[in-house]
């Protein structure tokens, strides 16, 4: 059953989504740079409707500064997400057997440093370890207005935040880690070149890799989405 709910963090309020079913197995997911709770393509949703058939439920919400939760996205940085990404997690322990962990993009990033909580499995998807070049070049090259900030797409960007994604550590973090590993990477990837997800895997003890022919980074056809949702399902 898909319920609306609020975890409160300090005194902010993230917001999002859970959808309960038989099993007790629940696959967190964590979503991208600007993105939302459904991600582009509405992808998220995708995963969700397949995670239905299976029986899994799933957990997404947005990250501080993104969609309906708290922030203005001028005022995040990298700790503040993954404060917000650990109390997701402690959330899903307390209340399924198995956790399941999906990061997209960013929230690949994000999920690579928070493998300390010992999600049961990790899917990542594009993941942008790359997030701070990728930041920092928009900021370098967006126009600045009187506040310092640069106006990204109706997205305020500091210098603060593209400064703290320096602290993101990927390949000790997921060399240490044991379970079992997704990466899902599309071969036409302007913003994240499956180079680095080739190279990340590689640190990697027990890794399925699949990549995508001609998939870009939003996974824009009905194809690639339908090839991550078969990929998801069988490795669960």
């Amino acid at each position: 059953m898909k319920e609306y709910i609020e975890i409160a963090l300090n005194d902010l309020v993230m917001r999002g989504y859970e959808n309960k079913r038989s099993r007790n197995e629940c696959l967190v997911m964590f979503h991208g740079f600007t993105g939302n709770k459904m991600e582009t393509s509405r992808m998220f949703l995708s995963i969700d409707q397949m995670l239905e058939k299976e029986d899994i439920s799933s957990l997404r919400f947005d990250w501080f500064g993104h969609g309906e939760s708290d922030l203005d996205f001028s005022s995040i940085d990298v700790d503040i997400l993954l404060s917000q990404g650990r109390k997701i997690l402690e959330y899903a322990k307390k209340r399924y057997q198995k956790v399941y962990l999906l990061g997209f993009s960013m929230g690949g990033a994000l999920a690579i440093n928070l493998l300390e909580l010992e999600p049961d499995k990790l899917i990542l998807i594009s993941p942008a370890i790359n997030m701070h070049e990728i930041s920092s070049k928009t900021y370098e090259l967006g126009k600045k207005l009187s506040n310092g900030l640069v106006d990204l797409r109706g997205f305020y960007l500091s210098k603060n935040f593209c400064d703290s994604l320096k602290k993101l550590e990927y390949k000790n973090n997921i060399s240490r880690y044991k379970q079992p590993v997704l990466v899902i990477h599309g071969n036409k990837d302007l913003a994240v070149p499956i180079e680095l997800s080739r190279g990340l895997v590689q640190s990697v003890e027990d890794c399925k890799f699949v990549e995508i022919d001609g998939a870009d980074h939003g996974y824009s056809t009905y194809e690639f989405t339908n090839t991550i949702n078969e990929s998801i399902k069988h490795f669960l």
